[in-house]
């Protein structure tokens, strides 16, 4: 059994080029897309994090309007130490 060999030419180099460059692309972008959508869940469970912190510092001090100077403080420290990091 003979094997054709493939033609030597532009064509042929031009369409191989195109292809590569082509996947070239899509992989860049689907790895730009993945790095997006990881950095927004980041950032949304950081949110979550945070306002669910807020959250507790409000059902253990609550606002009231005769606060002295003490609880004033603790609920200030409390809300100090939330952060939108775990």
């Amino acid at each position: 059994m003979r094997f054709r060999r493939k033609p030597k030419g532009v064509a042929t180099g031009v369409k191989m080029d195109v292809t590569a460059t082509l996947k070239r692309s899509a992989a860049v972008a689907i790895g730009i897309g993945g790095l997006i959508f990881i950095v927004l869940l980041v950032w949304i469970g950081g949110e979550l994090h945070y306002r669910n912190c807020l959250e507790e510092v409000e059902l253990k001090h609550p606002v009231a309007l005769n606060q002295t100077a003490a609880q004033t403080s603790e609920r200030e420290d409390a809300i100090d130490s939330c952060s939108r990091w775990p």
